[in-house]
């Protein structure tokens, strides 16, 4: 996948993120990791209540950006896992987890001084 300028890259990580809220997931962020991170733009980030959450709201952010933009994954990590899964577009990578899991991990601990976006929950 070629590099896309920053810009498209953010609407893409709003347009995983507002999916992601359509499916309810919640405490969803969109992290600016550029330039801390040199391959990737933006982390979303957002808690699913259990395992068919996670895969539901999984398959609804893949939906939306393969629908809205024409773009799939160019990995899929944690599909078949009870915690954590992890969708690689690139220049955006999005991380949906089971609360225990977003705990345990704490991602936005990592980017603390990174540029946060909150999405509300709907």
């Amino acid at each position: 996948m070629k590099k896309k300028h920053g810009e498209e890259s953010l609407i893409w990580a709003e347009c995983a993120a507002e999916a992601a809220l359509s499916k309810k997931a919640t405490n969803v962020l969109v992290i600016k990791v550029k330039p801390t991170l040199a391959i990737v733009d933006y982390f979303v980030i957002a808690t699913a209540d259990n395992l068919l959450h996670l895969k539901a709201v999984a398959e609804k952010v893949e939906e939306a950006l393969r629908e809205e933009y024409r773009i799939k994954p160019i990995g899929r990590e944690g599909v078949d896992s009870t915690s954590w899964v992890l969708l690689d577009y690139g220049d955006i990578v999005v991380h949906i987890f089971v609360s225990a899991a977003r705990d345990f991990y704490d991602l936005e601990a990592l980017f603390n001084d990174a540029e946060v976006i909150a999405y509300p929950s709907v």
